[in-house]
């Protein structure tokens, strides 16, 4: 059994196994898949925190 003072550890060490194996793979498919006016559109509105949309 594994001691409770080193589950934490363990749960933060799988997370970033993870989040770091499961990030890279997602970003290529978004970098190659997405035109790059798209993207930043999406990640402008993402960052504002806003629904609206304007447009110029």
């Amino acid at each position: 059994m594994i001691a409770k003072n080193r589950l934490p550890v363990i749960y933060a060490l799988l997370a970033a196994m993870l989040f770091g194996g499961a990030s890279a793979p997602a970003a290529k498919i978004l970098l190659t898949e997405i035109e790059p006016v798209t993207l930043g559109a999406v990640l402008y509105r993402k960052w504002r925190g806003s629904a609206d949309i304007y447009v110029a």
